[in-house]
């Protein structure tokens, strides 16, 4: 088991393939919706320009398209991102799968295939940590 700071420390060595993509395949007929995606854009632009980390809900009524709209947010803005990630979120067990994923994908310090909690801590940490831009 690592601690926290000797997570932290390890991060510094970590040097990140040019681009990180962990999306669902794309939907190749996903239209419309245009003012939504500059709206997201705009917000989360905004957070980059103050150095901060900006987090952004989509919400409503089940069926209207909100995680197709995410889908092509993230493939429209990857480009601008050194890491993008998609955690699955249908059940716990798929976002502790989600973030065991990422962590090993990413080639985080501490990250193992048969720890999920473990795997959480590491990858929390790193996106406190990092200053890519995620």
């Amino acid at each position: 088991m690592f601690s926290a700071d000797s997570i932290s420390a390890e991060f510094s060595k970590v040097r990140l393939v040019p681009h990180v993509m962990m999306l669902p395949s794309r939907n190749t007929r996903f239209s419309g919706r245009r003012q939504n995606l500059k709206e997201m854009s705009e917000i989360l632009n905004e957070s980059i320009l103050s150095g901060s980390i900006q987090s952004l809900t989509v919400w409503g009524l089940g069926g209207i398209g909100k995680t197709e709209l995410v889908r092509e947010f993230a493939y429209i803005s990857e480009k601008y991102n050194d890491v993008t990630i998609w955690i699955p979120s249908q059940s716990l067990l798929s976002i502790d799968q989600g973030f065991t994923a990422a962590a090993l994908r990413l080639h985080l310090p501490g990250a193992t295939a048969h720890d999920d909690r473990q795997n959480k801590i590491v990858l929390l940490d790193w996106f406190s940590q990092t200053r890519k831009s995620i």
